[in-house]
């Protein structure tokens, strides 16, 4: 079976069938590309300069009803739909 790679850009890994081929061959060193830090980086958000956007994820289990959520939903679904003109 030939081995095809479809993207390097994540990770670039070896092309290997499977997880258990890589592990087949007994390596003495793990490749470093397989080893992740013991404590990644955490992506920190600064939203105090941001615009004043409501958010789905501020609405979301914070006392907004349901119902009222899926009627903004549809009703901006809709508003963005109208002609440029109106």
């Amino acid at each position: 079976m030939d081995t095809k790679v479809v993207s390097r850009a994540f990770a670039g890994s070896l092309p290997v069938d499977s997880v258990q081929a890589l592990a087949s061959k007994n390596l003495k060193n793990i490749p470093s590309r397989y080893i992740r830090p013991e404590v990644e980086s955490v992506v920190s958000i600064d939203e105090s300069h941001s615009s004043s956007l409501l958010t789905l994820k501020q609405l979301i289990n914070h006392g907004i009803a349901d119902e009222l959520i899926e009627k903004m939903k549809i009703d901006t679904q809709e508003f963005f739909k109208l002609p440029l003109e109106e």
